[in-house]
């Protein structure tokens, strides 16, 4: 049975998905974009490059959205 560390619970806090892929299928490490210390330019460029040129997983992807409001349409 694994345990439950630290780290663990960082990965899990950051994406469950990463914590189970860190548990299960150690081989499939990913990719963890982290845009407060590359800069959003930077994360959205490599996450590109990454999603285009890379079959590994990607944690914490960057995007850009063309046209956006301040509040989901029905808000008020």
């Amino acid at each position: 049975m694994p345990t439950l560390s630290k780290s663990k619970l960082i990965a899990f806090r950051q994406c469950p998905k990463r914590l189970w892929l860190e548990v299960y299928d150690p081989k499939g490490k990913g990719a963890l974009i982290d845009f407060k210390t590359e800069g959003f330019d930077a994360a959205y460029a490599r996450t590109a490059e990454l999603v285009a040129n890379s079959r590994q997983p990607v944690f914490e992807a960057a995007f850009r959205v063309r046209h956006s409001s301040p509040r989901p349409q029905g808000c008020r």
